[in-house]
């Protein structure tokens, strides 16, 4: 049997479909909500009370994606049938349970990959946000608040012009003395 597909969501807060834009599924939206089961999730009238009590309770909890179809339903009868027997102490097939259980009911890394499926903001969309938030911010100011923000701006490009027409460090020289002090100290730890 091969293995199974990872989740699109999954994939997508990965980053994989920006790599690999063909990976993309048709029709996919990473922000949609999971989808609900076509199927009917009532209990079936041949079973018991006290399992039917049993299949609401499960189905209350199981992955809505693993109970889409009638064969589903079939699987997620014969789970509700060997969880019985298992709270009540009888005998039963405990490596089946454990598949159906892993099928059917979110599992700790299953619960891990929906916690990781959340959309992650891209750093180009983060910037963007960012840059949107701060236009809206400095297109609700007065006219005067702006010339004043223009003039410490220009007063700050002054000031550095100045500094390097005096001989003062420019940036990249002012970096490359930050990055020669730091190795300075890296040699003397080492030393």
């Amino acid at each position: 049997m091969g293995r199974r597909r990872k989740d699109p969501k999954l994939l997508d807060a990965k980053g994989t479909f920006q790599k690999h834009p063909e990976f993309r599924p048709k029709g996919f939206d990473p922000l949609a909500p999971d989808p609900k089961p076509s199927i009917s999730l009532k209990p079936p009238q041949r079973l018991s009370e006290e399992m039917r009590a049993l299949w609401v309770e499960l189905a209350a909890k199981a992955n809505p994606k693993s109970l889409v179809s009638e064969g589903d339903l079939q699987l997620f009868e014969v789970f509700v049938g060997l969880t019985h027997k298992m709270r009540n102490g009888q005998s039963h097939n405990g490596q089946q349970l454990i598949s159906l259980t892993t099928r059917f009911l979110p599992t700790t890394p299953a619960i891990a990959q929906t916690a990781v499926a959340q959309p992650v903001e891209s750093k180009l969309t983060s910037f963007l946000r960012r840059k949107a938030e701060h236009d809206a911010r400095y297109n609700a100011l007065s006219k005067d608040e702006k010339s004043a923000i223009t003039k410490n701006e220009a007063q700050k490009i002054d000031d550095h012009l100045a500094s390097v027409a005096a001989g003062g460090p420019t940036g990249a020289e002012r970096l490359e003395a930050a990055l020669a002090e730091a190795a300075a100290k890296r040699a003397a730890k080492f030393n």
